[in-house]
């Protein structure tokens, strides 16, 4: 029972928080909420998650790099213009 009064009072302050705080903080606090504020589950995980997990971590992977062979020159262009020498104009 003080489990689950501990959660609800977790959640309480959840959303609270999150209506007072600005739109972009939320995902920052969400964030912070799930990792220290989680209570244990006691659940069983069977290996098929572990594989699961693992087929998702290489999919984000090949979808980063797929994005990146897609939008390489736009990219290259962006971060050569943040380094290119400005020119001094000549004074008339």
């Amino acid at each position: 029972m003080k489990e689950a009064k501990k959660k609800a009072f977790g959640v309480s302050i959840l959303l609270s928080s999150l209506t007072r705080c600005k739109p972009r903080y939320q995902p920052i606090l969400l964030l912070f909420f799930f990792a220290f504020l989680s209570v244990p589950l006691h659940a069983y995980t069977d290996p098929g998650a572990g594989s699961l997990a693992v087929q998702a971590i290489i999919a984000g992977f090949l979808g980063v790099m797929l994005a990146l062979k897609i939008y390489w020159k736009k990219l290259t262009a962006f971060c050569a213009g943040l380094f290119k020498k400005k020119e001094d104009k000549p004074e008339k």
